[in-house]
């Protein structure tokens, strides 16, 4: 009985790890705070553990902004890049690579840190 209603309990998690509708991801990046485009200057893993991406960036094109970002101005952007195994769920956030360009939907955090505000989207035009 226990076992069974173990299974059972196990079983109705799983919708929680599935990919979100595409209309999530759009509603984050119409609330994001900060629309800009970015150039990645630098890339630095923190850890293979806690996979926690260091990126500093220069801001090439802003369309929103609430902290006053400016074209040219250096930003941190941390985040934790949790790769997908075989498995289906949220999509995870990319590693960015240093040289490319990205649009970018962030929020700043603690410190004057950057943080993606539409999850793995944060990073794409779609």
């Amino acid at each position: 009985m226990k076992r069974s209603l173990l299974i059972l309990w196990l079983l109705s998690l799983l919708p929680c790890f599935g990919e979100l509708p595409p209309s999530v991801y759009a509603d984050l990046k119409k609330k994001s705070p900060e629309k800009i485009e970015i150039r990645v200057d630098q890339v630095k893993h923190q850890s293979i553990f806690r996979k926690q991406e260091m990126v500093t960036a220069t801001v090439t094109k802003v369309m929103e902004t609430s902290s006053k970002l400016k074209v040219g101005d250096k930003i941190e952007i941390r985040y934790r890049h949790v790769p997908l195994r075989g498995a289906a769920g949220p999509s995870p956030i990319p590693k960015l690579k240093a040289g490319a360009s990205y649009p970018a939907w962030l929020k700043q955090g603690e410190g004057g840190i950057y943080v993606p505000a539409a999850r793995g989207k944060s990073f794409t035009r779609k």
